[in-house]
């Protein structure tokens, strides 16, 4: 009797309501991008991630007053960018952490 109740509540947990999906697409998505900096000012980084057997990929990012730095920036530093694209097409580090 209690593994058919378990079994219940485990199916009913699977079920997705209409307000839980819609909740998840309106959500604000950030993408995170992963490389090594090959160049940084106040308002700009740069950075370039190269995987073995692909072309290496360099991303510009902008910076303003609301981005956060988790240690210290320096070129030929490994870091983690959480950025967001912006209506102009490029890319605003919202927050970065120095590897």
């Amino acid at each position: 009797m209690a593994l058919s109740f378990l079994a219940a509540a485990g199916l009913r947990s699977q079920v997705q309501t209409p307000d839980a999906a819609r909740l998840k697409t309106t959500a604000p998505s950030a993408d995170i991008f992963s490389g090594t900096v090959v160049k940084f000012t106040e308002r700009s980084l740069t950075v370039i991630r190269k995987v073995a057997g692909q072309q290496a990929v360099t991303r510009q990012f902008s910076c303003d007053a609301g981005t956060t730095v988790e240690g210290k920036l320096r070129n030929e530093a490994r870091v983690t960018v959480r950025y967001k694209a912006t209506e102009s097409g490029g890319f605003l580090a919202v927050h970065v952490i120095v590897r």
